[in-house]
This record gives structure tokens, C-alpha cells and sequence, in this order.
């Protein structure tokens, strides 16, 4: 017989296990030449992947070149960032949110005639619904199973 104690355990463990791939990091995505608002009306959020990062990184490589244009080495996290850019002394401005890996300075290594208005990365993202829907089925189904276990008097007492 198994004790309840130990049986919730193995069931949060497998919980956690099966369900780490889905709890993946999503960035709203956008950019914008006119402002925030607008940037924010037309952004989507988006699963961030390397590929993904790589392709935003050679866009803005030739005003930022510490973008690295690699893979890191090992596990690969991600952090969102939030950049609004000017250009030299003009009215040209841009505002653009992704992902980027989570080592990357994202906010530092910007070049003349690039001028930083304001820069935030972290690793809030947008809340990934696939992975809410994915723990909750989960979880009910891990609950269903113990109260019928427990109904079978399978569980000895503490």
C-alpha cells in the first residue's frame, strides 16, 4: 500500500514534469514608427524560440552589435524587451517589443545615431493560455484519481 503523503507527491512530480514543456515563455510582439499605443494595439503575443530571437537580433544588429547572433551554449532561456529608439536628433522613432535570450544585456550596446528614449527586458511574459488549460486538466485529473484511489481505501492511514 502507498501512503497518501507519498502518492501526492509522485503525482505532483509527475505533474511538474510532463507539463514543463509547455510552460514556454510568450512576449507580446510589435513594432511601431508612430508610438506605444500604436505598437501596443497591434501586438500579438508569440511563443519565443531561437529562431525567433535570432531573426529579431539581425534586424537590430546594426545599431545594437552586442546582439549576439548565436545560440547560447546549454539551456536556453528567454526574457521579453521593450526598446524605443530614436534616430540621431530627428523625429524618427521606433518602438518595438520581442523576446531576446535571457544572458543578453538587450538594453546596453546601442550605437550613434541610435538614442535609447526608454529600454526594459525581464522574464514576465504574457501568460502562456496553452500551458493554464494544460495544469488545469492536470491537475483535475491527478485529483479525480486520488479521491477514487481513496475511495477504494487504498491509502493507509499516516
Amino acid at each position: 500500500m502507498i501512503h497518501q503523503s507519498k502518492l501526492v507527491s509522485i503525482t505532483l512530480i509527475l505533474l511538474i514534469t510532463q507539463t514543463s514543456q509547455y510552460l514556454s515563455l510568450s512576449c507580446d510582439f510589435c513594432d511601431s514608427q508612430v508610438s506605444w499605443q500604436d505598437c501596443d494595439s497591434r501586438a500579438e503575443a508569440a511563443e519565443c524560440t531561437s529562431e525567433l530571437v535570432l531573426i529579431e537580433h539581425s534586424f537590430l544588429q546594426p545599431f545594437n552589435p552586442s546582439l549576439v547572433q548565436q545560440v547560447p551554449v546549454g539551456t536556453v532561456q528567454y526574457k521579453c524587451y521593450r526598446v524605443g529608439l530614436q534616430l540621431g536628433n530627428s523625429s524618427r522613432s521606433g518602438y518595438a517589443k520581442g523576446c531576446t535570450f535571457r544572458g543578453v544585456e538587450f538594453c546596453s550596446g546601442w550605437i550613434d545615431p541610435v538614442r535609447v528614449i526608454d529600454c526594459e527586458s525581464g522574464a514576465a511574459g504574457v501568460a502562456d493560455r496553452k500551458a493554464a488549460v494544460i495544469v488545469s486538466v492536470l491537475l483535475a485529473a491527478a485529483i479525480v484519481i486520488g479521491q477514487r484511489l481513496n475511495k477504494f481505501n487504498l491509502f493507509l492511514p499516516e
